[in-house]
């Protein structure tokens, strides 16, 4: 990641125009100049308040207002569009595109092909299954996360089915640890490669493989291993307070929305991977129908770059050009805070197949009939 705050000033005017000239935001820039400049100077001090922002120097404050402008132009214009979602600032809205990609989404890319021991469970007739599932309704989704400034959404997804699994089971909702997984989730082999690397990416299916074949099957209880938003050396104790009960894991027909819905009905919470382009940065809300042809999310499994959660879908109806319309969705839990989105949330179109790619790389962990939480 190119982070400017930690540059010359010398260098911070160069490395801003390559950073504008390879994001989305050139027509907001053409733009510019029909816009109320100082109010705008103005409001992104007010942004800086409401976001407890501050920068080292003037020349970084100086590049991240451009920044925040060109944020700001591009979202009040996709908004005037009336479309079935919002943009929003909010705390990422001094970063680019790129330089956000590169910081928070943190799944790997060496995923495909997958491996041929995929076991997609019996699907229900989509006539079959319930209209609606919302898993928070019954009570075994924790509160939105937050994976700070590090690539660690592949383990805050592994954990959020994990989570939801064990409660399902035990009548008991548990707090588990990414920690343990960016820390020690390391050398396993995956399609293309080994996996993971903490912060700086890594899958779910390879965080199941490495709980089971290195951890006994347990990971530890998030507030005794806590979260650091940082690379650190493996603490986990195999005597230590965890869960002791993963078995492995199950992989979703590849790209398959049928699969996915009778899995969410069935199973639970499950762990996806999508493609979170800029308009993920700046969703605020709505259900997100996106277009590749105007630069939305892609559908291609070798765009998929975030790991988040599917804990449900539904039908309601939202405003389109000023008309009603019922759109069909995915309720979406991400791990960027409850600043992000709807509380942290995302509704995201299930009228458009495979829409950001969520069904090319979907999978849950199984448990064994021997499961614990210890509070050692």
């Amino acid at each position: 990641m190119l982070d400017l705050i930690t540059l010359e000033p010398s260098a911070i005017a160069v490395s801003f125009l390559s950073l504008i000239s390879a994001s989305a935001f050139s027509m907001a820039a053409a733009s510019l100049h029909t816009l109320d400049l100082p109010v705008l100077f103005v409001e992104f001090q007010d942004w800086k308040k409401s976001w407890n922002v501050t920068y080292p120097s003037e020349e970084v404050e100086n590049v991240r207002r451009e920044v925040w402008i060109n944020n700001k132009c591009a979202i009040d214009e996709h908004n005037l569009q009336n479309k079935s979602w919002k943009m929003g600032l909010n705390q990422f809205s001094d970063q680019t595109d790129s330089e956000f990609q590169v910081t928070y989404n943190g799944l790997n890319r060496v995923i495909y092909p997958r491996p041929s021991t995929t076991y997609p469970p019996s699907m229900l007739n989509l006539s079959d299954l319930p209209k609606s599932v919302d898993w928070r309704e019954h009570g075994i989704v924790n509160p939105v996360k937050n994976q700070a400034q590090c690539g660690s959404c592949w383990a805050f997804s592994a954990i959020a089915s994990l989570e939801g699994q064990y409660a399902l089971k035990h009548k008991n909702l548990t707090s588990f640890s990414e920690q343990d997984l960016v820390d020690c989730v390391q050398g396993v082999e995956v399609s293309g490669g080994e996996c993971c690397d903490g912060c700086e990416g890594g899958l779910m299916d390879a965080a199941f493989d490495y709980i089971v074949s290195s951890q006994n099957g347990a990971t530890d209880l998030e507030n005794k291993y806590a979260y650091t938003a940082m690379d650190g050396d493996c603490a986990f104790a195999a005597d230590g307070p965890g869960l002791s009960d993963v078995t492995g894991h199950v992989d979703l027909t590849q790209g398959c929305d049928h699969s996915l819905q009778s899995a969410v009905a069935t199973v639970g919470v499950i762990s996806v991977g999508v493609d979170a382009n800029y308009d993920w940065q700046t969703y605020a809300g709505g259900v997100y129908v996106p277009d590749e042809s105007q630069g939305g999310c892609s559908s291609d499994p070798g765009a998929l770059d975030h790991g988040v959660a599917v804990v449900g879908y539904n039908t309601d109806e939202f405003l389109v050009d000023g008309k009603k319309k019922s759109l069909d969705y995915w309720i979406i839990r991400n791990s960027w805070d409850k600043t992000w989105g709807i509380d942290g949330y995302m509704y995201l179109s299930r009228d458009v197949k495979n829409a950001c790619g969520l069904s090319n790389y979907a999978s849950y962990p199984t448990l064994g009939g021997n499961s614990t939480v210890s509070e050692n």
